[in-house]
């Protein structure tokens, strides 16, 4: 997992991101999903399940190709993209929100 401990352009990017509610199943946004999709999405939802005090799964962004979710839990705001796993810890979003 990579952390983004510092209050730079793409952390504020992606905390704003995570605040964006698209759906929080496949089937909220798309008619027809492939087996890949779906097992990224397990994937996904399984990390989120496992995490100490996880809530508010949700997919942030999709298009065709991939899709990005996204929760909150005790390690701090969680990205889940097709190529990164991100963490942004609690302090620092509550730095971006002091500036």
């Amino acid at each position: 997992m990579e952390y983004l401990r510092k209050p730079t352009q793409e952390a504020r990017r992606w905390v704003q991101a995570a605040q964006n509610y698209e759906g929080a199943t496949l089937g909220q946004v798309y008619n027809r999903w492939s087996a890949e999709k779906q097992r990224a999405y397990d994937e996904c939802y399984e990390k989120f399940c496992n995490e100490p005090n996880s809530e508010q799964f949700s997919i942030i962004l999709h298009n065709s190709f991939h899709f990005t979710v996204s929760w909150f839990s005790d390690l701090g705001v969680r990205i889940e993209t097709a190529c990164r796993s991100i963490c942004i810890p609690w302090e620092c979003v509550e730095s971006m929100a002091e500036h």
